[in-house]
This record gives C-alpha cells, sequence and structure tokens, in this order.
C-alpha cells in the first residue's frame, strides 16, 4: 500500500463537527475544522481534494491549483457533480465519485500528482485556464441584458 511520502504535508479541513474525530489520528496531517484564510492553504499547495461547489471551484482557478473532486453527492440537482465535469473535461481535475469505495479510489490520482511533476503541472495550466478573472462585468452585463428583455416583454403585454 502505497502512503504519502514524509516528505509532504497533508493540511485537512474536517469541519467542526469532524474536527474532533480526526485531529489526533493522522501523523502526517496539519487538521483544522476551518481554514479562515484558504488563500494561504492554497498558495502552499501543490492540489487539493476537495468538493465541487462553485466557490471552491472559482477559487481552484484563480490560484491555478489543480484538484481531485469529491463532489457532494446530495447537493440540489447533482450540480457539483457538473461542476466538476466541466473542469475535469478541461484538464484541470479528476473527478472520484463520493462512495464507499472513495477512500480506495482516491489512491491512484493522488499517487499519479505526487509522483508525476508533468502531469502536475499540465493540470494546473488548464485549470488556470478557465479563471475567468473579474466576473463582475460579465454578471452586470447579463443583468442587464436581462432586465431590458423583462421591460421589452412587459411593454408588449400591457
Amino acid at each position: 500500500e502505497k502512503r504519502i511520502p514524509k516528505t509532504h504535508q497533508l493540511l485537512w479541513q474536517t469541519g467542526k463537527n469532524e474536527y474532533n474525530k480526526y485531529k489526533d489520528k493522522y501523523e502526517l496531517a496539519r487538521i483544522f475544522p476551518f481554514i479562515d484564510e484558504m488563500h494561504k492553504a492554497y498558495s502552499c499547495s501543490d492540489f487539493a481534494v476537495c468538493r465541487a461547489g462553485a466557490m471552491t471551484l472559482s477559487e481552484l482557478t484563480a490560484y491555478g491549483l489543480p484538484a481531485i473532486l469529491v463532489p457532494y453527492p446530495y447537493a440540489a440537482a447533482d450540480h457539483q457533480y457538473k461542476n466538476a465535469l466541466t473542469v475535469e473535461k478541461k484538464g484541470g481535475a479528476v473527478v472520484i465519485k463520493d462512495d464507499d469505495k472513495l477512500g480506495e479510489n482516491l489512491l491512484s490520482p493522488i499517487n499519479n500528482f505526487i509522483e508525476d511533476e508533468e502531469s502536475l503541472r499540465k493540470a494546473s495550466k488548464h485549470i488556470s485556464e478557465q479563471y475567468r478573472g473579474d466576473a463582475m462585468p460579465v454578471i452586470i452585463a447579463e443583468i442587464k441584458k436581462l432586465a431590458e428583455k423583462s421591460k421589452v416583454n412587459h411593454n408588449e403585454t400591457n
């Protein structure tokens, strides 16, 4: 069985409900109930293993941090899985299903990122390419389009 080499460090955010269960369990892990300054965690990381919510993916793309994504299986309309597939199709992540074989299924992609620097570099490049920068102008433009369309539709019905 392969393990994370001692030259590597694992940062693990458990959530406050799971923290006491794991806080002293793993020698190589730095375990936190919550990480307030994610930018620091991202900055010192080679890759992430995480869920696939919109904010998380936005942060990963901004930092160019490749990921092994484990979508939350109970997310509304399975949106995390859909989010994750979009990133995976463009080469910035690997998607793993959250099921009873999760631990076993994580081992290969983790080892691949640890052992294959070229694969990690390519995934980092691909996830960086998905970063949109400042999304605010795009959001404002879309709101204006919707408002105009709504105004036109409202005027036509009156």
